[in-house]
């Protein structure tokens, strides 16, 4: 009796395991796919340049690891060190070094930590969703120049580095366009500041631009009421950050330094607008 009960028992489990798929190991579109791949970084060159630098991947048929090479906006190609991936989990291997980082994990859920690589920074999980099928990852640290917090997307990698402020916005197997950031910063892979801008809007008014001592803002919208604004430097950093009470501001301008500034007005969780600010 007791044996037709444990056949019974191994029965059922086995009945379980089909019935929960995700019980067994979880199976993830790989980054590094096809004979090569390629990514499209933005970085800052200054607080007004942008540069553009591709990131690429070449396989090795008799190597689990992947060599990686940079294409600078000068065309100068450098290798920077070699990548492998198992099971959703992504390492990078520095050419001056022996041991593997691990840069992605595709496995985090909501809650977990994870530890930036090259940094003393650690993220935690805020939200787990998925768009065609492929998990998106994202953590509760935003880098506001970018406009966009950290994450891990599934086949494609992560969208921007928390110790460095670099944004990837699009990715190719093969030569073929597989990922395009959906950033409204960015337009066919490319950074846009003049799309950030998009003139002065009729319900947010700020002037001068460039400004020299004092920028002077009005809002004739009643959602900027109540809002926020930020004021960042290139690095996202931000240099001011007050709530908006009234129909008119003015801000102090003459301690910053020269340069590009961004300014954000935020209502809750929701951006309203960006805009370029030129400082003198």
């Amino acid at each position: 009796m007791k044996y037709i009960y444990k056949q019974k028992a191994i029965l059922l489990l086995m009945m379980g395991l089909c019935w929960f798929p995700n019980l067994k190991a979880q199976n993830y579109e790989p980054v590094i796919n096809g004979e090569s791949t390629k990514w499209v970084i933005s970085y800052f060159l200054t607080l007004e340049d942008i540069g553009i630098m591709e990131i690429y991947s070449v396989n090795h048929p008799d190597s689990i690891y992947s060599q990686l090479f940079t294409i600078d906006y000068g065309g100068i190609e450098t290798c920077i060190g070699s990548i492998r991936e198992s099971e959703g989990r992504l390492w990078f291997r520095n050419t001056s070094e022996s041991e593997d980082i691990l840069v992605m994990d595709m496995n985090l859920d909501i809650g977990d930590a994870f530890e930036v690589p090259f940094s003393d920074i650690t993220v935690q999980v805020k939200d787990v969703f998925y768009i065609n099928d492929l998990k998106h990852i994202v953590f509760d640290t935003e880098l506001y120049m970018w406009n966009e917090s950290y994450m891990f997307i599934e086949g494609v990698g992560s969208n921007l580095s928390v110790y460095q402020n670099i944004f990837m916005s699009c990715k190719y197997n093969d030569n073929e366009k597989v990922y395009e950031t959906s950033n409204e910063l960015f337009d066919d892979c490319q950074y846009l500041l003049s799309s950030i801008d998009e003139a002065q809007k009729k319900d947010i008014v700020f002037y001068p631009n460039p400004v020299g001592n004092e920028l002077i803002i009005s809002f004739s919208n009643s959602l900027c009421l109540s809002a926020t604004i930020k004021i960042m430097e290139a690095s996202g950093r931000i240099i001011y950050q007050k709530k908006i009470m009234s129909e008119k501001m003015n801000i102090a301008f003459s301690d910053y330094p020269s340069g590009l500034y961004l300014m954000q007005i935020i209502n809750g969780n929701n951006q309203l607008r960006t805009f370029k600010i030129v400082k003198t």
